[in-house]
């Protein structure tokens, strides 16, 4: 954790032995202190996950409970209102502190990996992941871009959202590969 230059860099251990692959934070507008998850599992090589919390220096694991076996690899929330996780599927829960099970969000959107996930709202939500899949959501419908000429051949790997720009980026026939997009 950096705290400015001031306070420097602090370790904070995550308690797993899991690799860690997405961390997001996002201010609780009831408490206004920022929540922040980690997602960690064990890709390639079992099936181990978890969706961890972190709160004042403090890990505590959270429920992955009706995700079906199978790794996760990003996540992203809006505080107090809706969180998503993705990888061997896209779900989402209204609160991850109370007991609701993770639901599954269109099972039939994609056959295909998701790797990662960031929105600027709930109207502006981007997805990217194997074989070229590439989702926006725009509050009403989603759009898949995998039919994109020069697509099918990439691995999305990761994503951001600033205004109204959207940037993926992985690799394709072993070179890196960038796009990007505006909405």
């Amino acid at each position: 954790h950096y705290s400015g230059p001031s306070g420097g860099w602090q370790k904070i251990e995550s308690g797993t032995d899991l690799d860690i692959y997405d961390i997001w934070g996002d201010v609780n507008p009831q408490t206004g202190e920022y929540d922040i998850l980690i997602v960690a599992a064990e890709q390639y090589r079992g099936p181990r996950r978890k969706i961890l919390k972190l709160l004042n220096n403090v890990i505590e694991e959270l429920s992955t409970e009706n995700i079906p076996d199978g790794s996760l690899n990003g996540i992203w929330f809006k505080s107090g209102r809706k969180y998503f996780a993705v990888g061997n599927g896209i779900y989402t829960k209204p609160a991850v502190e109370n007991s609701n099970e993770w639901i599954a969000l269109h099972p039939g959107l994609t056959p295909y990996y998701i790797y990662a996930i960031r929105g600027s709202s709930f109207n502006n939500i981007f997805l990217c992941g194997s074989f070229g899949e590439s989702l926006h959501f725009n509050g009403m419908s989603w759009k898949t871009f995998k039919s994109t000429p020069g697509f099918f051949d990439v691995e999305f790997l990761n994503t951001d959202i600033k205004g109204n720009i959207i940037v993926a980026v992985g690799y394709g026939n072993s070179k890196a590969f960038i796009t990007i997009g505006k909405n």
